[in-house]
């Protein structure tokens, strides 16, 4: 990626002809154009073939283990960082916490968790944004989850990693 990003911004110049003696620059002509702008696209295929393949998560990692997940959810969790992410901006960003509970009776997807979301808007006064979420458990003991709308089912779910936790220190740090 940064080799394309280099390769970029060198053919970005070349898109336009040597300033003449009055300093203005002039248009090149159409072929010139086009050949530079398939050059910079060739240039950045191949740098982008040869990086190697990313994958997330990396293979060394993985999330938290001997996770007690009846104690995780028993109170709820308030963010002390939070990411901006498309569905909580910046701007909402103000005493976000979740609340997580077992599902109680039958479930259309089989959700084993409820949870409850919430957030304020920064600006006065402070408007809620709340959200009911269901979470399906993937592994319990290293702190794995899927959650969606509980309107959809659980293959569209996203994952939830909680990747470290210490309940005596009144912590978790989840992906």
């Amino acid at each position: 990626p940064a080799r394309a990003t280099e390769a970029r911004k060198v053919l970005k110049f070349s898109f336009w002809s040597a300033p003449p003696r009055g300093g203005r620059r002039s248009r090149p002509t159409a072929m010139s154009s086009v050949g530079a702008r398939l050059a910079a696209l060739l240039i950045t295929a191949t740098a982008f073939a040869a990086a190697p393949p990313a994958t997330c998560p990396p293979d060394d990692f993985d999330s938290t283990d001997n996770f007690d997940l009846d104690t995780y959810i028993s109170k709820p969790w308030y963010v002390q960082q939070q990411m901006e992410v498309s569905y909580l901006p910046a701007s909402q960003n103000r005493n976000v916490r979740a609340q997580y509970a077992r599902k109680q009776g039958w479930s259309l997807f089989r959700y084993d968790l409820s949870v409850y979301n919430h957030a304020e808007d920064l600006a006065e006064p402070h408007n809620s944004r709340d959200a009911k979420l269901c979470a399906k458990v993937v592994d319990a003991l290293t702190g794995k989850l899927k959650v969606a709308p509980c309107f959809l089912p659980p293959f569209l779910a996203g994952p939830y990693w909680v990747v470290a936790y210490d309940e005596s220190e009144g912590y978790a740090l989840v992906s």
